[in-house]
């Protein structure tokens, strides 16, 4: 551009700043490079551009000391834009300018200046020029190794020296391009001349730094050869005792006939005949091994449906056996009565029955004598319903029952998402096939008929079972909270609540059902919430905490009957049974079926006295009374109050009465016949 840029030219100008950025980062020997342009008074650097370079830029972020004085920037802009050859060089005293890291000053500066190379109209018009930092540009040449001690010299095509450094007087002055010289065994000499700029470069490096650096990567490379030799004869021997240890371990483990031992020559023979007989046997090995890797299977699969799974190990396991792991399942638990090779029979036609008319993934597992369990993988594209599934199951129970006389009872669980639903999947189709043989109707089947809602925890399986513990627990402050985060997930999907109302309601009531059912409690229809139609999410949440607190406060009413009667028999326990030698609080808890912690911290409520205190106690009392009332001897006394020896009887009855036995007997004695001399 001609004169004064327009201001929709200025986009051009920061396009040309990032350009030398980039080509800053490529060109570490200088720490700043900039344009400038024949026809206009714009400048673009590493750092910064400007449309003024002359009113705006120079002085402020950019100015060069030459002879002792600052240069003009008009004097820098003709200095650098009418130079002659295609490189210059200007040597000043000193560049201070603006970098990255603010203003930064390079003594004895060279501006290496290029003119531009673009074609046509644009030839010649921008010159570029590049600042060179001496010392650096020493630095990068010697490397930083040589120190003060090398030589560097540079000069341009015309001989006016750039930078010296080091005793460059001992230079010759004119050197072939690519040749080495040397000079008084001091210095190799390395001398180039670049064809394009017509630098001469001349370098001395000190002989007695190659020396030494020679010296060192002589010595390095026999510590490493040392070193390679000696681990390589390591290596060997221990390939070969490795080697001959496994022959010899293998050769215990194999089956090998001890006279074929003593008929062979060595170890290897032996093994040999030992693989050919094995070889001989594949295929049977094969069926072995894979019968046990099943059994291995089926072992570790039931742990995990009847345990659960306690972590990230434990979920590596089961995705390795069930490759893929099923990402919708659900489960069936099938109960079959007769003998083992009915129920074989009964779970092996069930399961090839479901892969036939299912089309679905199918994980068998045996679990007991009567109970198979099948894994049922459900197919995201599908409508997540176990109905199908529970239709085809019944359909082939009936099949089994006309056609084999085999009786079946069967429960499936909802449909789950995650891994860590098996054993609860499992646990629940198993209370519902309890439920089916008990004729128990409130059974949650179907939940989950939308897939949408099955990744909401808030009202899948995993919600219902949590809000079933928290109740048993009595928990009443999280039950609440529970519900209201259910109500407000609810009010999030209107469409869905609406579509799923029914089935949401009366799940979430089958739930609170259980509840009361697996802790005993009585809770009559009439005290049930009623199903309506036009019920809110607000309205709906208002009866099932209505009816969770009515669960909560029968299940406080229970706790505290039954505590009453557990303190009452613990009470009457202790007072039948203290005297028994032997008697421990671990013996009283598994007679009545408490914890010892329960029992300890009733025994100190209710006297203020632990355990141990409370029994030495009784039984001290109870020995102050034969002693007073009999003429037992102090071993019997010992025996009868429960204690195991009569010396621990004598020490325990000195420190609780304050003297010996015999002394407190003498004493009742002693009182008895003052008293009836009173009487007399």
């Amino acid at each position: 551009m001609k004169g004064e840029l327009p201001p929709e030219q200025y986009l051009a100008l920061s396009g040309f700043n990032d350009y030398l950025k980039n080509m800053k980062i490529s060109s570490s020997f200088s720490p700043f490079l900039f344009s400038m342009f024949q026809n206009n008074d714009a400048f673009v650097s590493s750092a910064q551009c400007s449309d003024s370079f002359t009113d705006t830029y120079y002085g402020v972020l950019l100015e060069i000391k030459e002879n002792g004085r600052i240069c003009t920037a008009q004097e820098v802009k003709e200095r650098i834009l009418n130079q002659k050859p295609f490189y210059s060089f200007w040597v000043t005293d000193q560049v201070s300018f603006w970098a990255e890291s603010g203003m930064r000053k390079v003594e004895r500066a060279i501006l290496c200046s290029i003119l531009g190379n673009g074609t046509n109209s644009l030839k010649d018009s921008y010159v570029m020029t590049f600042l060179i930092d001496p010392d650096e540009m020493v630095e990068e040449i010697l490397m930083g190794q040589m120190g003060e001690e090398g030589i560097v010299q540079i000069s341009d095509s015309s001989g006016q020296v750039l930078i010296s450094r080091g005793d460059s007087g001992s230079l010759p002055v004119s050197m072939e391009r690519g040749t080495l010289h040397t000079t008084s065994g001091n210095y190799q000499i390395l001398s180039d001349r670049a064809g394009e700029t017509g630098w001469m470069v001349q370098i001395g490096v000190p002989q007695a730094f190659i020396t030494g650096q020679v010296k060192s990567l002589i010595r390095l490379v026999i510590v490493y050869a040392g070193i390679g030799a000696a681990l390589l004869v390591a290596a060997v021997l221990l390939l070969v005792y490795r080697q001959f240890s496994s022959v010899k371990k293998l050769l215990l483990l194999c089956p090998a006939d001890q006279k074929e031992w003593k008929r062979n020559r060595n170890e290897y023979e032996i093994l040999a005949s030992v693989l050919t007989e094995m070889k001989e046997h594949t295929d049977q090995f094969r069926e072995d091994l894979e019968r046990i890797k099943q059994q291995n299977q089926t072992i570790i699969t039931e742990n995990f449906i009847v345990r659960g799974i306690a972590g990230e190990n434990d979920k590596k396991i089961l995705r390795e056996m069930w490759n893929p792991f099923p990402e919708f399942y659900c489960m069936a638990v099938m109960r079959t009565r007769g003998e083992e090779d009915i129920c074989q029979m009964a779970a092996l036609f069930m399961e090839k029955a479901l892969v036939e008319t299912l089309k679905k993934r199918v994980i068998p597992v045996h679990i007991g004598a009567e109970e198979e369990v099948f894994l049922l993988e459900m197919k995201v594209q599908e409508e997540p319903s176990i109905k199908p599934v529970v239709d085809q199951l019944e359909r082939i129970s009936r099949l089994l029952l006309h056609e084999q006389g085999i009786v079946t009872h069967i429960g499936v669980s909802t449909i789950a998402t995650r891994m860590e639903n098996v054993s609860n999947c499992y646990k629940q189709a198993r209370q519902i096939l309890m439920a089916h043989n008990q004729d128990n109707q409130r059974i949650v089947e179907g939940y989950c008929s939308d897939w949408k809602l099955l990744g909401n925890q808030l009202t899948g399986l995993e919600w219902l079972q949590k809000l079933a513990v928290l109740l048993s627990c009595g928990e009443r402050e999280q039950v609440h909270s529970l519900i209201e985060k259910w109500k407000k997930e609810c009010r999030k999907s209107p469409l869905a609540f609406e579509h799923q109302k029914m089935q949401i309601f009366f799940s979430i009531r089958s739930a609170i059902c259980d509840t009361c059912e697996q802790t005993g409690i009585s809770v009559g229809d009439e005290e049930l919430p009623v199903y309506q139609g036009e019920d809110t999410p607000e309205k709906m949440a208002g009866k099932l905490i209505q009816a969770s607190d009515l669960v909560m406060n029968r299940l406080d009413e229970k706790k505290k009957s039954r505590n009453h009667q557990l303190k009452a028999r613990i009470l009457s326990y202790l007072e039948e049974h203290f005297e028994e030698e032997g008697l421990t609080a671990f013996r009283i808890c598994d007679q009545i079926g408490i914890s010892e912690k329960y029992l300890i911290q009733f025994v100190k409520e209710q006297t203020g006295e632990s355990f141990t205190v409370f029994l030495e106690r009784k039984r001290i009392e109870k020995a102050m009374d034969y002693l007073k009332t009999t003429d037992f001897s102090n071993e019997v006394i010992a025996a009868k109050c429960g204690f195991s020896a009569v010396n621990t009887f004598y020490r325990v009855f000195r420190k609780r009465v304050g003297m010996s036995p015999g002394a407190y007997r003498r004493e009742c004695i002693d009182s008895y016949h003052l008293e009836e001399k009173k009487q007399k």
